[in-house]
């Protein structure tokens, strides 16, 4: 790899030095264009979660059967898979239901402003359940006895002393032909979120997606995987790791899932500004295309 590159070089190299300065500079918008364009062909190639031939074998590093275990992967990766605390099928069903009912009453036609399920990107939407407290009540005991546990020792373990409080409990709805969310971290300051798929969730239903070891500053290698669980299992992320939803390209389901998170009350979410936000996007963009120039060079 590097000697073809330096042999590119020196092939460019020479054809400057035999050229004026007007070929000189047409060769080098020239080179430069043909760099940026296949570079852009192909990250929009990858950008086509069902072209993911690496997540399925990663996910296993994510899994995680005990809550010290779970902690060290968070740690580690900024996400695991909680194969100790599955949602219950029974619960998942009527999770399923209420969010199906839900969406089903909702006239995605009517103006902005009308909507209870907020249109957050192309055929997206999300509802956040938190101040509703009859719809609060149908999912908390479950969150309580299975989720809780977890956040509370992710702070206990990160010495993060101060008032805890579930900041976020949405419904999320992926329609067929939605659009990949930007990347962007759901705070930056310390919290853990967790995600539940409500139904099996291939690639092509548009899984949530995460970039590994984004939470902060690690020498671990960064990883893109696509979390495509099975109903009831919990993905749980610390708040700071940049991650997506990705594109639903079925033709006729829909993808639904419950996103639960905590933070502390004195570093509420997003804890950054559109500049902030846009810088993370970036980030994401870029860390996503080198990831996956690598998966394809060394697998």
């Amino acid at each position: 790899m590097h000697r073809t590159l330096r042999g590119a070089a020196n092939s460019l190299r020479k054809y400057s030095t035999g050229s004026n300065n007007s070929s000189k500079t047409s060769f080098g918008v020239l080179a430069a264009t043909a760099i940026v364009g296949g570079l852009g062909v192909y990250v929009y190639t990858f950008e086509d979660p069902r072209k993911d031939n690496w997540s399925e074998k990663r996910m296993e590093d994510l899994r995680a059967n005990s809550d010290d275990e779970a902690l060290s992967k968070l740690d580690r990766y900024g996400a695991c898979i909680l194969n100790h605390r599955r949602i219950p099928k029974a619960t998942i069903q009527q999770w399923h239901i209420i969010v199906k009912e839900e969406f089903a009453a909702e006239d995605v036609n009517q103006p902005w402003a009308s909507h209870r399920f907020r249109p957050v990107f192309k055929n997206r939407y999300h509802r956040n359940v938190l101040l509703l407290e009859q719809l609060q009540a149908k999912f908390m005991p479950t969150v309580d006895e299975t989720l809780k546990p977890v956040s509370d020792a992710y702070f206990e373990k990160g010495n993060l002393v101060g008032k805890r409080a579930l900041t976020e409990m949405q419904m999320l709805v992926s329609l067929p032909d939605s659009v990949n969310q930007f990347w962007h971290r759901d705070n930056t300051r310390p919290g853990i979120s967790f995600t539940i798929p409500l139904h099996d969730t291939s690639l092509e239903l548009g899984p949530t997606q995460i970039i590994t070891a984004t939470h902060k500053k690690s020498p671990e290698s960064k990883k893109v995987i696509s979390a495509n669980l099975e109903a009831g299992e919990v993905l749980a992320y610390d708040a700071r790791l940049i991650h997506r939803g990705t594109k639903n390209q079925t033709m006729d389901e829909n993808r639904m899932a419950i996103a639960f998170r905590y933070d502390l009350t004195k570093t509420p979410p997003p804890g950054t500004t559109i500049v902030g936000t846009s810088i993370t996007r970036v980030n994401g963009i870029i860390t996503f295309a080198y990831c996956r120039l690598k998966d394809t060079l060394f697998g």
